[in-house]
């Protein structure tokens, strides 16, 4: 127990300050190219801190438990909208959000949701279900990369030194190498934890490595908003629960058909829509307030306590 904490703290370091990192090379790159940060946020950002969701999930099937993949897909999903975003609302007293930079996109938020309830209503994700996943998530970059021109009010740029470009690109991709690794034993961390603990798989699917998977938004977005690129973290949360959704059960379900569990479909699934119909009412008024912080947080207490209780 002790080792696995020692390792859990070293890697939480170190996913903190690889993800500051991270932040700053992306929105300089972003800026190079001319790409607005919104569109940096729900695609660069957003792919990088998805990637321990990825690696996680095509670890896990390849070992045979492909029950996992959606639990940690939907628990995490819940995790950015409830925990993520209200903890960020409660440590920045106040998120402000352009919902004119949003508006192309919550489409596809709220299409990534009614898809998962429709693919996973028979308890199978198959194949046929991973290449619609995969061509939505191919729809969904061709969307954010052809940029109507008439949105140039949208853009906001930052100072940059195209001279130190290289080195920016370095910093960015050792950035993602240490984001990825420092997840991976993070997440090992929690699952030796939680197992020492007598903690189901599936309920560590679906709070333990869900959480875990989801602590790179949770840093990035944290980071985002206290550089006042509240674009960026927005970006991020909206852009990662939908690669999640799409590309994150797509790939591994390639691989092998992804089974569905009765917590998921019938208790996980609809608490994520109900989180995602919150995050939409929330942001009608184009900020998230600290209250509402806290009202996002108690709704994901709530979903945690009511997980272990009832199935555990």
């Amino acid at each position: 127990m002790i080792f696995w904490s020692l390792v859990f703290l070293g890697s939480l370091f170190l996913l903190i300050k690889s993800s500051d990192y991270f932040v700053d090379a992306s929105l300089i790159i972003g800026n190079y190219l001319k790409i607005p940060q919104h569109i940096i946020g729900i695609t660069l950002v957003a792919l990088g801190t998805s990637l321990p969701e990825l690696s996680s999930s095509i670890a896990t099937v390849l070992k045979g438990s492909s029950e996992v993949v959606l639990s940690t897909v939907v628990g995490s999903n819940t995790s950015n909208i409830l925990l993520i975003l209200g903890i960020t609302a409660i440590v920045s007293k106040k998120i402000d959000i352009n919902l004119n930079e949003l508006k192309r996109f919550l489409p596809f938020l709220i299409l990534s949701v009614v898809w998962l309830i429709i693919a996973c209503f028979d308890g199978v994700f198959g194949r046929f279900d991973a290449l619609l996943a995969i061509a939505l998530m191919v729809i969904f970059i061709a969307t954010c990369m052809f940029k109507n021109n008439s949105d140039k009010e949208e853009k906001e740029y930052i100072a940059t030194n195209t001279e130190n470009i290289k080195k920016q690109i370095l910093i960015f991709c050792a950035s993602i190498a240490a984001i990825y690794f420092s997840a991976v034993y993070l997440i090992e961390s929690l699952q030796n934890i939680s197992a020492l603990l007598g903690i189901g798989e599936d309920i560590i699917a679906l709070s333990a490595l869900a959480l875990g998977t989801s602590l790179p938004e949770l840093v990035v977005t944290i980071n985002a908003t206290r550089k006042a690129k509240h674009s960026v973290a927005i970006g991020n949360i909206v852009g990662s629960n939908i690669f999640n959704s799409f590309a994150i059960t797509g790939i591994p379900a390639l691989i092998q058909p992804l089974l569905v569990t009765q917590n998921v479909t019938q208790f996980s699934l609809p608490i994520m829509a109900v989180a995602t119909l919150l995050f939409l009412l929330f942001i009608i008024d184009s900020k998230i307030t600290r209250l509402e912080g806290f009202c996002l947080v108690t709704g994901y207490m709530v979903f945690i306590c009511w997980l272990f209780f009832n199935f555990s």
